[in-house]
């Protein structure tokens, strides 16, 4: 058994039952009082190895503050794990033990999210919350061993980017702060939340840098003219790039109002991210390869740039109308 500083955190290390228990804590405190809890149920335990585990007793409720700890605390994606953890909680019921989850259980719960009206997307990121959270009990003794999941087929959705008379419209509907946030996505295929992150300093002569990413990777965009121009308009009116009042729900609930108003509102594909499908789109018909436009999208693997492949394709005929042209 042992307590041992980790980077910014404490670990605490105990065998219960020929079990290794490693729990990471904020604090020093904490991991001792971890251990201590720890050291009571193993003290339990071996006076009675013939006896139920009391370390086995995990209600979900449980499982999700012991695995949000060790892996989200701190992390971009906290809240939303955290959010989806409780929704599985809901229907399986908060006092459930993670070792009565089996197959059946498992079954009951997607059939349950159906019912919800959950799509099949949806249902997988619940299925992989509550992967982990088992995963976790059962690395760590909770769990004798782990149920087998499997994930929801899911459709691959039409790759839906905006055509320039769509942006035309887009940008005379819009009053004028959101023109300009919709015209700066479509030029560097920032995220939403990339976009209304961006703050002076990340400006820079000919690209902008976005260090508030999804992955927690930093990259650099470069700038079109359009895209320089907006930005270049809004420093020198305002100092700041967008409304004080802004939040990301409310640009939300913006591109509704437009959506509407264009009477696309049952065009479920046209959402805010189809500006990031456009600038994608408009790479690859330019020339680009699909390397660089996941370079430039700021995606982790190739295989999330590989939705736009067929679009690659278009661009690789094209090139003999454009070996014509240099002839000319």
């Amino acid at each position: 058994m042992a307590i041992r500083k980790r980077g910014q955190r404490w670990q605490v290390d105990v065998y219960i039952n020929k079990n290794r228990v490693r729990e990471n804590c904020a604090t020093k405190a904490k991991a001792q009082a971890r251990e201590a809890e720890l050291l009571a149920v193993k003290a339990g335990n071996e006076e009675n190895p013939q006896a139920p585990q009391q370390y086995k007793k995990l209600t979900l409720s449980e499982l999700l503050e012991l695995t949000t700890a060790r892996y989200w605390t701190g992390t971009k994606s906290e809240v939303v794990q955290y959010k989806t953890g409780m929704q599985i909680i809901k229907l399986l019921g908060p006092s459930t033990l993670a070792a009565d989850i089996n197959l059946n259980t498992i079954d009951a719960f997607i059939s349950s999210c159906k019912t919800e009206g959950n799509a099949p997307a949806t249902i997988n990121r619940k299925i992989a919350v509550l992967q982990k959270m088992l995963r976790y009990a059962h690395e760590r003794g909770y769990i004798s061993s782990m149920p087998r999941f499997e994930r929801m087929k899911t459709r691959q959705g039409r790759i839906r980017y905006l055509s320039y008379e769509e942006e035309e419209q887009l940008l005379l509907l819009a009053d004028k702060d959101l023109a300009d946030f919709i015209l700066l996505a479509i030029e560097t295929g920032g995220r939403r939340s990339e976009i209304f992150k961006l703050k002076p300093q990340d400006i820079l002569d000919n690209k902008i840098i976005f260090s508030d990413t999804k992955n927690g990777k930093t990259r650099s965009v470069p700038l079109t003219r359009k895209a320089k121009g907006v930005l270049q308009r809004r420093l020198e009116s305002a100092g700041n790039l967008w409304p004080a009042q802004w939040t990301i729900d409310s640009i939300t609930q913006a591109w509704a109002k437009l959506r509407k108003q264009m009477k696309l509102e049952h065009d479920t594909d046209f959402v805010f991210h189809c500006t990031r499908h456009t600038c994608a789109t408009r790479l690859l018909r330019a020339g680009a390869s699909l390397r660089e436009v996941q370079h430039w999208l700021g995606h982790s693997n190739i295989t999330q740039t590989a939705i736009y492949a067929h679009l690659e394709e278009d661009a690789y005929y094209s090139l003999a109308e454009r070996l014509e042209e240099v002839r000319k």
